[in-house]
């Protein structure tokens, strides 16, 4: 699962709840938490269509450094 770094989720689900924060900070990076199951999203996009395509691509091929997709 993309922001706690397993395959699948656990048959009972997580026994944490995942936190979205909204990173304002003018980057459009998003940054996963593994340990604390906290995903940060950019809110610089002009558009959804400009948002998912950043996502599926920070998805599908991550980015350099700990912790950042």
């Amino acid at each position: 699962m993309y922001v706690t770094a397993r395959n699948s989720l656990p048959p009972l689900g997580l026994e944490e709840r995942v936190e979205l924060v909204y990173k304002i900070d003018g980057s459009s990076t998003f940054f996963a938490e593994t340990c604390l199951l906290k995903l940060q999203v950019p809110v610089v996009f002009d558009s959804f269509h400009n948002f998912y395509q950043q996502f599926i691509f920070a998805v599908d091929y991550g980015y350099r450094g700990f912790g950042c997709v």
